[in-house]
Protein backbone atom coordinates (compact mmCIF):
# COMPACT_ATOMS: atom_id res chain seq x y z
CA UNK A 1 0.00 0.00 0.00
CA UNK A 2 1.30 3.45 -0.83
CA UNK A 3 2.15 6.12 2.48
CA UNK A 4 0.65 8.58 1.69
CA UNK A 5 -2.93 8.46 -0.22
CA UNK A 6 -5.93 10.64 -1.09
CA UNK A 7 -9.50 9.84 -1.75
CA UNK A 8 -11.36 11.93 -3.86
CA UNK A 9 -15.29 12.14 -4.15
CA UNK A 10 -16.63 11.36 -6.84
CA UNK A 11 -19.70 13.47 -7.31
CA UNK A 12 -18.70 17.04 -8.42
CA UNK A 13 -21.64 18.81 -6.28
CA UNK A 14 -20.48 20.53 -3.10
CA UNK A 15 -23.03 21.42 -0.71
CA UNK A 16 -21.68 25.21 -0.20
CA UNK A 17 -22.28 27.13 -3.61
CA UNK A 18 -19.56 29.58 -2.73
CA UNK A 19 -17.15 26.59 -3.35
CA UNK A 20 -15.86 25.60 -7.33
CA UNK A 21 -16.70 22.76 -8.36
CA UNK A 22 -14.73 20.62 -10.33
CA UNK A 23 -14.80 16.82 -12.13
CA UNK A 24 -13.58 14.31 -9.77
CA UNK A 25 -11.12 13.51 -12.39
CA UNK A 26 -9.65 16.86 -12.57
CA UNK A 27 -9.60 17.09 -8.49
CA UNK A 28 -7.67 13.72 -8.56
CA UNK A 29 -4.65 15.03 -11.07
CA UNK A 30 -4.64 18.16 -9.36
CA UNK A 31 -3.59 16.35 -5.41
CA UNK A 32 -1.98 13.92 -7.42
CA UNK A 33 0.59 15.92 -9.15
CA UNK A 34 1.59 16.94 -5.09
CA UNK A 35 4.77 15.34 -4.36
CA UNK A 36 3.96 14.02 -1.09
CA UNK A 37 1.06 12.24 -3.04
CA UNK A 38 1.85 8.61 -3.66
CA UNK A 39 -1.82 7.49 -5.02
CA UNK A 40 -5.47 8.62 -5.51
CA UNK A 41 -8.36 7.01 -5.42
CA UNK A 42 -11.74 7.66 -6.54
CA UNK A 43 -14.73 6.87 -4.60
CA UNK A 44 -18.24 6.61 -5.92
CA UNK A 45 -19.81 5.71 -2.88
CA UNK A 46 -21.87 9.02 -0.64
CA UNK A 47 -19.30 8.62 2.46
CA UNK A 48 -15.29 7.49 2.30
CA UNK A 49 -16.06 4.89 5.15
CA UNK A 50 -15.88 1.92 2.45
CA UNK A 51 -12.50 2.87 1.34
CA UNK A 52 -11.50 3.66 5.15
CA UNK A 53 -12.97 -0.18 6.08
CA UNK A 54 -10.86 -1.48 3.28
CA UNK A 55 -7.47 0.36 3.40
CA UNK A 56 -7.12 0.81 7.42
CA UNK A 57 -4.97 4.00 6.99
CA UNK A 58 -2.97 5.09 9.73
CA UNK A 59 -4.24 8.77 9.61
CA UNK A 60 -7.67 9.83 8.23
CA UNK A 61 -7.97 13.77 7.39
CA UNK A 62 -10.84 15.92 6.28
CA UNK A 63 -11.26 19.79 5.22
CA UNK A 64 -10.75 22.60 7.86
CA UNK A 65 -14.89 22.98 8.17
CA UNK A 66 -14.36 19.77 10.43
CA UNK A 67 -12.43 19.33 14.02
CA UNK A 68 -11.32 16.43 15.17
CA UNK A 69 -14.07 15.39 16.86
CA UNK A 70 -16.57 16.23 13.89
CA UNK A 71 -15.03 13.90 11.26
CA UNK A 72 -18.43 11.92 10.56
CA UNK A 73 -15.97 8.96 9.88
CA UNK A 74 -14.37 9.34 13.15
CA UNK A 75 -15.56 6.16 14.50
CA UNK A 76 -14.51 4.06 11.78
CA UNK A 77 -10.75 5.36 12.13
CA UNK A 78 -10.64 4.69 15.77
CA UNK A 79 -12.34 1.34 15.76
CA UNK A 80 -9.68 -0.09 13.48
CA UNK A 81 -7.13 1.77 15.63
CA UNK A 82 -6.40 5.08 13.09
CA UNK A 83 -5.97 8.68 14.21
CA UNK A 84 -7.95 11.28 12.62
Amino acid sequence: MPDTFFAVAGKTAIMDASFATLPAADRAELVAALRAVDAVVIFPEPTVTPLLELLHPDVHCKGTDYTVDSVPERGVVLAYGGRT
